[in-house]
């Protein structure tokens, strides 16, 4: 099923993948999780949102696929200012 679901601390850093992370919570209606994005995806994520300054991820509205029965959230993209 796909929701809306806020993004909030938004992180950059190494974690415990061993190369550049961003890492952002999620939550909506039916709870949070915590999304990733690894090298080699993060210019291409950055470039395509429109982020300078991964701060500016923080309270951006995200869809997401929820799956309840096997309790996953899979971000799937930012809403774009406008969009419906």
């Amino acid at each position: 099923m796909r929701e809306i679901q806020i993004i909030d601390e938004v992180r950059f850093g190494l974690r415990d993948a061993g190369r550049p992370v961003i890492w952002f919570g999620l939550t909506g209606i039916g709870g949070s999780s915590l999304q990733a994005i690894e090298m080699p995806d993060i210019p291409a994520f950055l470039k395509e949102n429109h982020v300078y300054d991964i701060s500016d991820l923080k309270g951006k509205p995200a869809e997401v696929e929820t799956g309840y029965a096997s309790n996953t959230v899979k971000f799937i993209r930012i809403f774009k200012p406008g969009e419906r």
